[in-house]
């Protein structure tokens, strides 16, 4: 005779709450990646398809792309080649509006433009969600320079639809 596996009671959940959100959009962000402030160091992968390859980079993100732009944060993080490339990286905000918070971020890095998830942060931007949308200007600019534009989600905390 077959025993049947042990079953558990689940209580019903509770109706979801509404949520309020504050919006951060940021437009025409840049990652110099050719700046005197960028690190980046590579690994090569297997030989035979460079399988596992890593790029490690903490680069410098400004508002502009001139020699005039002003420092916002830096982006810190890890791309692994597994077919595609990979990243996974945090930025972390150095303006004196946003000092300190970081968003993290999560998604595949080709030749020319991708998106990439934002999946959580910290300070004012904890449990964030949103998205990056990167695009390549190596060709434009003559250096590697990436331009980014984010929207990001961040729950009210403390508020009368958000109750701690």
């Amino acid at each position: 005779m077959a025993t049947k596996p042990p079953s558990s009671v689940v209580a019903p959940m509770a109706a979801p709450l509404p949520v309020e959100f504050t919006k951060f959009t940021f437009r025409t962000l840049y990652i110099h990646r050719t700046d005197p402030g960028s690190k980046e160091m590579s690994q090569a992968g297997r030989p035979s398809d460079q399988l596992g390859r890593r790029n490690i980079s903490d680069c410098p993100i400004y508002d502009g792309r001139g020699s005039d732009a002003s420092l916002v944060g830096r982006i810190q993080g890890i791309t692994v080649l597994i077919s595609n490339a990979h990243q996974l990286v945090t930025i972390v905000f150095e303006t004196e509006r946003l000092k300190g918070p970081t968003l993290l971020t999560n998604g595949m890095v080709t030749a020319g433009s991708d998106e990439w998830a934002i999946y959580g942060g910290t300070g004012v931007f904890a449990m964030a969600t949103g998205i990056i949308k990167r695009k390549n200007l190596a060709d434009r600019t003559g250096g590697n320079i990436d331009e980014l534009s984010m929207e990001v989600f961040c729950p009210v905390f403390g508020s009368s639809k958000h109750p701690i």
